[in-house]
């Protein structure tokens, strides 16, 4: 076989963004997935409300980190990818589930996703959170461009579209610049159609 048939050519442009979750989408994989794994579903919620990176940020987050009088959850340096502490807020919804979970009831030093599907000693798989929900993604026939890492994007263009400013987008994101934040959204979240909707 040809080893580099699959490099492509010079000049052709690949876009790898993973796909949005439209609400059909999102209310299919809660039905099958909060009832069998809730700390899946936890998984999903928290990049979809928390914008947790799923590698090392959400994978060794440990019960500690997560503040449930607050309602926030902290990203510890040597955890974060821009190397430093950051606190990122949750709303009353994710609080449900979490409480719903016990978590208030483990021991701070455990992970919160851990080897067994609720906090442990010992932390989550590398690949087993995507592993898991890609299962269920094809169980429903859902596009394979929609990946576990979807709910980020999709909690930030939930967001923008029910009225927060970029500004907030880009705190929840926790992008450095602004213009991280517009890039992030320019190629997922339309400009104002409002030359469309005067079209004869």
């Amino acid at each position: 076989t040809n080893p580099v048939k699959r490099i492509p050519k010079m000049g052709k442009v690949i876009d790898c963004s993973p796909g949005v979750f439209d609400k059909s989408d999102r209310e299919r994989l809660r039905d099958a997935i909060k009832p069998k794994e809730p700390w899946l579903w936890l998984a999903c919620e928290m990049l979809y409300y928390c914008a947790i990176r799923p590698g090392t940020e959400m994978r060794l987050l440990k019960v500690g980190d997560v503040d449930l009088e607050r309602k926030t959850i902290c990203i510890r340096a040597d955890l974060a990818k821009n190397k430093t502490t950051e606190v990122v807020t949750f709303p009353a919804e994710f609080l449900s589930h979490l409480l719903s979970l016990n978590v208030d009831q483990y021991d701070k030093s455990l992970y919160l996703f851990g080897k067994n599907g609720c906090p442990s000693i010992t932390p989550m798989g590398k690949n087993t959170m995507r592993n898991r929900f890609n299962h269920y993604r094809d169980m429903l026939h859902i596009s394979d461009d929609k990946k576990f890492y979807s709910w980020k994007h999709t909690g930030a263009i939930s967001a923008i579209e029910n009225g927060a400013t970029i500004y907030e987008v880009k705190d929840q994101l926790r992008h450095r610049s602004i213009m991280t934040t517009e890039e992030y959204l320019k190629k997922r979240v339309p400009k104002s159609g409002i030359a469309a909707n005067k079209m004869d």
